[in-house]
């Protein structure tokens, strides 16, 4: 096991709502060995944990210092010309019939959207989507996000023969992996949600891609809400905040993408 495996389960323990029921069986664990006192403490800041993590002025921050850098670099990406829209993964999951006959459409679904738009307004030739996830039955893969993306992205008039798949790859560093296998040194525009876009674009430059940023998914448009509702615990802003710090955690301290050099 390596070191990166070791630091996503650290992650997932000290993050909510793990932590909280972690926090919970030390505490009383505690408690019943007479540490009353840390027993309750410990159970204490494993609820305010969450229930900070739940809170706009938390979440908020924690988002928009990721989304502001990706709008730093779509604002230096030239408008065209490229070979490849390129698509990161995650934004649809395969049709399970007869319960979910069509693409089930994920929080991540603008970048489908997104690439079909910079389509059809010239910004590239072609489409290429990467990703190689997808549910299984009996071990075999159904469908991979690529393929499920393909569906979606001809109903939105894309032509089948403009489309190219990499669908093997199954994180983000693979997704650059195999993207370098497909396109080399041609360059891509490269979609992805603005959250992710920093990770995204760093792990295409250490595989030394002709890379730009076109992100889209935006989350946080603190305008449209009400002062009041932001200091109310919420489940859209726990989210946030574990994917955010999910993905500074990966800025600062996951080194697998050094394997991505030539």
């Amino acid at each position: 096991m390596d070191t990166f495996f070791f630091l996503k389960l650290l992650l997932q323990l000290s993050m909510p709502p793990t932590s909280l029921v972690v926090g919970l069986i030390v505490g009383a664990v505690l408690v019943a060995l007479g540490w009353r006192i840390l027993g309750r403490l410990v159970a204490t800041l494993g609820v305010a944990q969450l229930v900070l993590m739940s809170l706009h002025p938390i979440s908020d921050p924690l988002v928009v210092s990721l989304e502001n850098r990706a709008r730093v670099m779509a604002a230096e990406a030239p408008g065209c010309c490229y070979d490849y829209i390129v698509v990161l993964g995650g934004a649809v999951g395969a049709p399970l019939p007869p319960g979910r006959p069509d693409p089930h459409l994920t929080e991540a679904a603008d970048r489908v959207w997104h690439a079909a738009r910079l389509f059809k307004q010239g910004v590239a030739p072609k489409v290429l989507l990467s990703g190689g996830n997808g549910p299984t039955i009996g071990g075999d893969l159904v469908m991979a996000e690529a393929d499920a993306m393909r569906i979606l992205l001809l109903d939105f008039g894309v032509p089948a023969d403009r489309i190219v798949l990499e669908n093997k790859s199954m994180n983000t560093i693979e997704n650059m992996r195999g993207i370098r296998d497909i396109v080399g040194t041609a360059p891509i525009a490269l979609i992805t949600s603005a959250i992710h876009m920093p990770r995204a674009m760093q792990l295409a430059r250490l595989a030394n891609l002709n890379v730009q940023a076109f992100p889209t998914d935006w989350r946080i448009v603190p305008d449209l809400r009400p002062p009041v509702f932001g200091l109310m615990p919420a489940i859209g802003a726990l989210n946030d905040s574990l994917t955010a710090v999910k993905e500074h955690i990966a800025l600062m301290l996951d080194s697998r993408g050094n394997a991505l050099k030539p």
